[in-house]
């Protein structure tokens, strides 16, 4: 999905968003009982946490977790990425009750593109809208606000959806 603001050869090349150590495990996506059963999930334990489903980490010596779904070339799952990881480095957060669209301070080759370069994009592209809309469907999943990540699309939570 975002393609033109991080090319898939910078992203397979980085991968930086598919390790995570003890202190960055709050970024693992939540995950779909249909991709649980996949292959590369299936032998791994999940932890629940307020209706989400995410995959239990195991560290290795260095302390860090792979995703499962990370290979040589990058994500094995392709367009049936968690959707976390298809707006990556986008990220819905909240603060209150306000959603965010924000990007991570943590994706290196996004963070070289202009910031109106990645505003057109998103406006050009509809993003804020399809993520709150999907962010919504899953408000349980959507991380408090972390200070560092910019801030491109603010959007009042619907009154009926519980925002914890």
């Amino acid at each position: 999905m975002l393609k033109e603001i991080v090319s898939a050869a910078e992203c397979a090349a980085c991968r930086f968003c598919c390790v995570f150590d003890r202190d960055d495990c709050w970024e693992m996506p939540a995950i779909s009982e249909e991709l649980a059963k996949e292959g590369c999930f299936c032998s791994y334990e999940f932890e629940f946490n307020s209706g989400t489903k995410k995959v239990k980490p195991q560290f290795d010596t260095e302390g860090l977790f792979r995703c499962p779904a990370l290979c040589e070339t990058g994500c094995t799952l392709g367009n049936r990425k968690p959707f976390d990881c298809q707006i990556w480095p986008l990220r819905v957060m909240r603060l209150n009750k306000i959603l965010l669209l924000t990007l991570s301070p943590f994706c290196f080759a996004a963070n070289k593109r202009m910031v109106s370069e990645i505003q057109n994009f998103i406006n050009k592209n509809n993003i804020a809208a399809i993520a709150f809309s999907e962010a919504e469907k899953n408000p349980a999943a959507i991380p408090e606000y972390r200070e560092g990540y910019s801030i491109f699309d603010i959007r009042i939570a619907k009154r009926n959806k519980k925002i914890r």
